[in-house]
Formats: C-alpha cells, sequence, structure tokens
C-alpha cells in the first residue's frame, strides 16, 4: 500500500454481485487486491479496490454473459444470439453518429453546429424498424439532401448511386450559398 494513503477494510461489503471476502495482497503500485465471490457461486475472483468501488466491474463475468443473452432474445429478431442485421446496424450507427463524442463521425452529426438529431421515438429500435420498414438489399440509411435531423420523412433506405446523387445536390447547393 502506498505510503500514507488511507486504508479502507472492504472485508464483507458488497458490490454489484461481489461480496469481498478478505483482502488478498498488494500490487506494485501499492493497490489493494480483494479475493471477492460472485452470487453466481463461481470461483472467487482477485479485484482491486478501486475496480469495486468504481462499479467497473460487478460480477465475474456473468452479469455480461446475462446482459448479451437478454439483448440477443430482444422480440425484433434483429440481433440474435450476437449476430445483428444489417437494418439493426444502420440502427446503431445512426444512434453512435449522433450520440457518442468517440465517434469518428461525430463531429459531422451530434457534434456538428447544429447537432443532427434522432426522432426520439427512434431511439427504440422497433419504432426505427415500424417507421422505416425492412432495409431492401444494397441500401443504406440515408436523409434527403444530407440535410436535417433522422426523423419520419426525412430519412429512407438509398442505394449507393442515390446517396451519392443525394450529397452531389447538397454540396451545389452549398456552393451557390444556398447552405452553410
Amino acid at each position: 500500500m502506498k505510503h500514507g494513503a488511507r486504508f479502507v477494510d472492504e472485508t464483507g461489503n458488497t458490490y454489484g454481485r461481489l461480496k469481498v471476502v478478505h483482502q488478498d495482497g498488494v500490487n506494485k503500485h501499492g493497490k489493494v487486491w480483494w479475493l471477492c465471490q460472485c452470487s453466481c457461486g463461481s470461483a472467487p475472483i482477485h479485484i482491486l479496490g478501486s475496480q469495486l468501488r468504481s462499479g467497473v466491474i460487478k460480477s465475474c463475468k456473468c452479469l455480461r454473459i446475462e446482459t448479451i443473452k437478454a439483448q440477443s432474445t430482444e422480440t425484433h429478431g434483429h440481433a440474435k444470439g450476437g449476430v445483428v442485421s444489417s437494418i439493426y446496424k444502420s440502427w446503431q450507427s445512426m444512434i453512435l453518429r449522433c450520440t457518442n463524442s468517440k465517434h469518428k463521425s461525430y463531429p459531422c452529426y451530434g457534434g456538428a453546429t447544429p447537432p443532427v438529431k434522432i426522432h426520439s421515438a427512434w431511439m427504440s429500435f422497433e419504432e426505427f424498424l415500424q417507421d422505416l420498414g425492412n432495409k431492401p438489399t444494397g441500401t443504406q440509411l440515408g436523409r434527403l439532401l444530407d440535410l436535417g435531423d433522422y426523423t419520419p420523412g426525412n430519412c429512407f433506405w438509398m442505394t449507393q448511386l442515390e446517396q451519392n446523387v443525394n450529397r452531389r445536390n447538397h454540396n451545389s447547393l452549398r456552393k451557390m450559398g444556398l447552405l452553410n
């Protein structure tokens, strides 16, 4: 343990599904390892105290496995067993572009001025699927002239050729000074 650091005895505490059994050593940086037992009954695991307290680790991995299984049995049938359909990937990509500041396209979507927003009901895949219908083969999600928000009436399944024409028209309008 680091000299002068305040030691907190975690023995008996519960974090998520993990109950702390006892201290189990110190790493080279002076951080305390704890032996923990998961409520699922698996073999005990060693976890750093900081990981327990921050909530980074909540189980022996059983919680993660259960979450993946639950997601894979969604009623829409587009994400079974960890395999997602093309339309589900399009929906996920739309969400990430507009909401995840670490996504490579975020600056052009959620981080743009004004930001590209998503119709609130479309945060649910089922609503998105109901509004746009199944994705025809060889198409991708597009917005009219690549402008505006992701909303019913402004989004369509477009072929690559249609997407290219969409972009050219958008760029032409921008060059003419009709768009920012």
